[in-house]
């Protein structure tokens, strides 16, 4: 396990720039994440005033 982390670590320090392709991917991948769920509770909203309004 150990090992394993070292290992994971002295790859990310040897080259800086799929370190900065990285951030970027978790960046837009965090950016969708967000806007997904925001449309689903926007979603989930609607779909409750609905049927508190003609229930």
């Amino acid at each position: 396990m150990i090992c394993g982390n070292s290992y994971g670590r002295f790859s990310w320090k040897k080259g800086s720039k799929p370190q900065k392709e990285y951030k970027v991917l978790s960046q837009k991948l965090g950016q969708n994440l967000l806007k997904r769920s925001l449309a689903n509770e926007a979603l989930s909203l609607h779909r409750l005033i609905f049927l508190i309004i003609y229930n």
